[in-house]
């Protein structure tokens, strides 16, 4: 499992050294290939499905790095990593392509962008109990394996922080379009659609102009990456085994593990105390106070 690791670290390695190069995206479909199974098939029914939803936008926006105001993104984090009293720092960055990302240690939130309440809340739910959480508790576990990541373990805790969002009331439809939008885009982009041709599709979706060019940017960074193939898979994925197994999937809130590695690392008798998430019984309090109205 070590071994598996290493092997997918480096061709991580080897895509950051070739990018922008032809070579990457041959590479990246060998990291984020276009996979085919229950899960794989359902996510492209799913993602037809949600691209035409109608978002509500309800309330105002405010600015991601406001700390003047209580419901930015950056406010909300500060107090949740307060009030849980996480050994974590927050990093402003104002390239960021994604809105906000967990670190070792570490949250950043893009600067300048324009978030309404329930979208701050999403994020941090997202970023603290999806990602931030279970990296601290593999901390104090003596298995090293669950600090540096099992193979595969980065997509599937996308599957989980997605569920978390849904568990939480935050997987608006909104939410859905977007994750939907993002999938679709990163097929098209593996099958070797250009920026024009991904845009233009984008658009018959009713995605604004600037929206779908953003979009493109995210899934075709680097040459091609399309790491938004896996998002909606691994929500299918961890249902799934959450379902049929809730130990089984509760190795993820423990550590850097994937649901393919949990099983054998169950049975080579690695502790995990009660096999309990207790992540997935935590929500923010200012998710509590206002999911009525999220």
């Amino acid at each position: 499992m070590y071994a598996l690791r290493a092997e997918e670290l480096e061709l991580e390695a080897r895509l950051a050294e070739n990018v922008g190069s032809p070579a990457f995206a041959e590479l990246a479909r060998l990291r984020h290939p276009e996979r085919r199974g229950q899960e794989h098939d359902r996510a492209g029914e799913l993602a037809t499905a949600w691209a035409t939803l109608v978002a509500s936008e309800p309330g105002p926006r405010h600015r991601s790095d406001d700390r003047r105001h209580p419901e930015s993104l950056v406010s909300l984090l500060s107090r949740e990593i307060a009030r849980l009293r996480l050994p974590l720092r927050l990093e402003l960055r104002p390239d960021m392509q994604s809105r906000a990302a967990c670190g070792d240690g570490v949250v950043f939130v893009c600067t300048g962008v324009s978030l309404r309440a329930s979208e701050a809340r999403r994020i941090a739910a997202h970023e603290l109990l999806g990602h931030a959480l279970p990296r601290l508790a593999a901390r104090s576990h003596p298995l090293g394996l669950l600090r540096v990541g099992c193979a595969r373990s980065s997509d599937d805790e996308e599957g989980r922080a997605l569920h978390i969002e849904e568990r939480s009331g935050l997987l608006d439809e909104g939410r859905r379009r977007e994750l939907a939008w993002r999938h679709l885009a990163a097929l098209w982009v593996a099958g070797g659609a250009d920026a024009h041709d991904c845009v233009d599709r984008l658009r018959q979706f009713g995605c604004e102009l600037e929206h779908a060019v953003a979009l493109y940017a995210r899934v075709a960074r680097g040459g091609g990456l399309c790491r938004e193939l896996e998002y909606l898979p691994a929500w299918l994925r961890f249902g799934r085994a959450l379902h049929e197994d809730p130990p089984l999937a509760g190795w993820l809130a423990h550590g850097r593990a994937s649901l393919d590695a949990a099983p054998v690392l169950r049975d080579e008798g690695v502790p995990l105390g009660d096999g309990r998430d207790p992540i997935l019984d935590l929500s923010l309090a200012s998710t509590r106070a206002t999911r009525g109205c999220a």
